[in-house]
């Protein structure tokens, strides 16, 4: 526990957990502090398990969830698990609601705390977490279905037909569509975001 919430507790004062990282990036930690590391790992072995969608975090794979670049697995868990420990009053995200609802709704019942999604802190934090990058890649792709993700090697043919996808298709005019109707709606969070301060 930080000594932020070392010292809230000692003097009861209620304490919040606030996480610039996303919602959805928050609820896979939450997932993770309860996994088994070498259990984990020897299940992620198989590719098959690989592609398998976490039940709890549907649309979710198992390779989507955000475990690389942070060292060893063991040690990763460990700190999501003392992260979790619900030492807090509440938790207050860097997301509008309107993107992320189904992984606020899940963590609202995991956890049992309310759960505050502030809007985009994009103005003050430009930059993306490198961690939640595998995530933000399988949402524009199968939840926002506003992009395609290229997995593997990044060949000139897989490129090439990924352009002709966006560009030529129908389902490009589709995915435009929709990414133009998701900035409408991010404009319309910002908006009630500043007009509330």
């Amino acid at each position: 526990m930080s000594f932020c919430g070392a010292t809230a507790e000692e003097y009861k004062l209620p304490s919040f957990i606030f996480t610039a990282a996303s919602s959805t990036h928050k609820a896979c930690q939450v997932f993770l502090s309860k996994l088994n590391a070498k259990k984990f790992l020897m299940e992620m072995e198989d590719p098959g398990v690989q592609d398998m969608v976490v039940e709890a975090l549907h649309p979710i794979r198992y390779k989507d969830l955000p475990t690389s670049g942070f060292g060893p697995l063991e040690s990763f868990l460990e700190s999501c698990r003392v992260v979790n420990k619900r030492t807090g009053s509440g938790i207050i995200l860097n997301t509008p609601s309107c993107l992320e609802s189904s992984s606020l709704s899940w963590m609202q019942r995991e956890l049992g705390i309310p759960i505050y999604a502030l809007r985009p802190l994009h103005a003050l934090a430009k930059a993306a977490f490198q961690g939640e990058q595998k995530l933000n890649a399988m949402y524009l792709e199968s939840v926002w279905r506003i992009g395609i993700q290229l997995g593997g090697e990044v060949e000139r043919g897989k490129v090439e037909r990924a352009v002709k996808r966006l560009i030529v298709d129908k389902e490009g005019a589709n995915m435009r569509r929709r990414a133009l109707d998701l900035k409408e709606m991010i404009k319309a969070s910002v908006r009630m975001s500043s007009s509330s301060t």
